[in-house]
Order: C-alpha cells, then structure tokens, then sequence
C-alpha cells in the first residue's frame, strides 16, 4: 500500500524537488545581486559620512548627507523637513580634505549636549547631526549656539552646494 502510494506521487515528488533545487540555486546567487550599500572613500581620505538637517525659526529649513564616496547631497525646505536630499555634487579630493580639516579641528565628533533638545524650544537654530569619521562618530540634536561649530559646518556644506548648484561668482568665500 505504501509502495502504491509513492508510485502515486513520483511526478509531483520529481516536480516539487527540481523546483526546490531550481529555488535554492536562486537564493545561492542572490549574495552577488544584494548590495551592502557600503561606498568607499577616496584613496588618502578618511571614511566620512554626514547627515545635517537645520531647521530655523524663521522657516529656513536645509538637509545635508554626505556619503563614504563624497558626494553630497541637498534638500531644502519641505524636502529638508522630510529629510530628503538629491546628490548635488561628487566633492574634490581638496574638498574632502578641507571639511575633514574643519571637522577635525572642531568639536562635533565630540560635544555632548545636556537636557531636552525640542524644537519648539529653540530660539533661531534646531540642527540635528549624525557625523562618522573613521571609527569615530557622534550624533547631536542641538538647539541654537550650543555648539556653535554646528553653524560652521552648516556655513561651509551650505557654500559647497550653493557653487555646484548655482555656479556664480563670488559664492563660496568664507570668513573665520
């Protein structure tokens, strides 16, 4: 009776085993298609990633990301409130150098804020940073001068997005 009933079911067996193996030999490839979203930096740089969202009391709102491969990316108001930023420009090795530089020479990878950080709370400035620099990284929510490096990291991506963008004369000169 048992040898009547695997007779029975040899071609949907068969069938049922050669779709497994076709299934399996699927899932043995999809490693190769799946990315790890893992971007590597330029040779000679430190591996930088960045997210910066400001938002103002006076309703200007921006969002940075900068990405392992140096391209940064902007969203401005409605988008920068959504966090959604559209790749503005691929940054120059002296580009990457000079933000790691002030980077570096700033507190950001380091300042601790103490107490509640709302927005609604907040006098002009509501930033919100995430910032890894090789093994380092520091996330922030700040409201105003409490980190007052903050603006200047926001002044300085702000330059860069605005020359790629817009491309005029005169943008892009800071003053220390």
């Amino acid at each position: 009776m048992l040898t009547e009933a695997i007779k029975t079911m040899t071609i949907p067996v068969t069938t049922f085993v050669r779709t497994s193996i076709f299934l399996l030999s699927l899932v043995s490839l999809m490693p190769g298609c799946i990315s790890t979203n893992k971007m590597i930096s330029p040779s000679g740089i430190a591996a930088m990633e960045l997210k910066l969202q400001s938002l103002t009391t006076d309703k200007r709102y921006t969002y940075f990301e900068l990405t392992p491969d140096g391209t940064l990316s902007f969203g401005g108001g409605f988008n920068a409130i959504n966090k959604d930023a559209r790749p503005v420009i691929k940054l120059s090795r002296e580009q990457l150098i000079g933000l790691q530089s002030l980077i570096s020479r700033s507190n950001l990878l380091t300042a601790k804020v103490s107490g509640p950080q709302q927005r609604k709370a907040s006098k002009r400035f509501h930033y919100e940073m995430s910032l890894r620099l090789d093994s380092m990284q520091n996330h922030l929510i700040v409201n105003d001068d409490l980190v007052p490096d903050l603006t200047k990291l926001h002044n300085h991506l702000f330059i860069l997005q605005a020359q790629a963008r817009y491309n005029l004369p005169g943008i892009g000169h800071e003053s220390e």
